[in-house]
C-alpha cells in the first residue's frame, strides 16, 4: 500500500521464501524474500521480526506489515497456482513458528 496515494501497486510475481542467517553468537535473523519468477529480480526483502504483523488472511491471499527502508509498509500477497490454499497455509504457519522460535 503506497503511503503517497493510498493505492496498491503491483511489484510482480514469484516464490515467497523465508531465509535465515545466523548472527551474533547463534541468534538467527529472518527475512521474507520474493524474487521475480522469470528475471530473478528482488521484489521483496524485509526483516521478519517482532514488528512483522500478518493482517487479513483469506484462502489465497493475506496482508502483512513489515519494516522497510522507508519505515513500516503494508503488503498484500496473492498466492496463485494449483496448490495456492496449501502454500498460503504453509507460509503463514512457517511465519508463526519462525517468530515464536526467534522470540525464545
Amino acid at each position: 500500500l503506497s503511503k503517497e496515494d493510498k493505492k496498491w501497486h503491483e511489484r510482480g510475481a514469484g516464490p515467497l521464501k523465508i531465509n535465515s542467517k545466523e548472527v551474533d553468537g547463534g541468534k538467527k535473523r529472518l527475512r521474507v524474500i520474493m524474487r521475480d519468477a522469470k528475471l530473478k529480480k528482488g521484489l521483496l526483502n524485509t526483516l521478519l521480526d517482532s514488528t512483522f504483523r500478518v493482517g487479513q488472511k483469506q484462502e489465497k491471499h493475506f496482508s502483512f506489515t513489515a519494516p522497510t527502508s522507508d519505515g513500516v509498509a503494508t503488503f498484500l500477497v496473492k498466492v496463485a497456482g494449483a496448490k495456492a490454499l496449501e502454500d498460503t497455509k504453509q507460509f503463514l504457519d512457517t511465519v508463526e513458528s519462525s517468530l515464536a522460535a526467534s522470540s525464545s
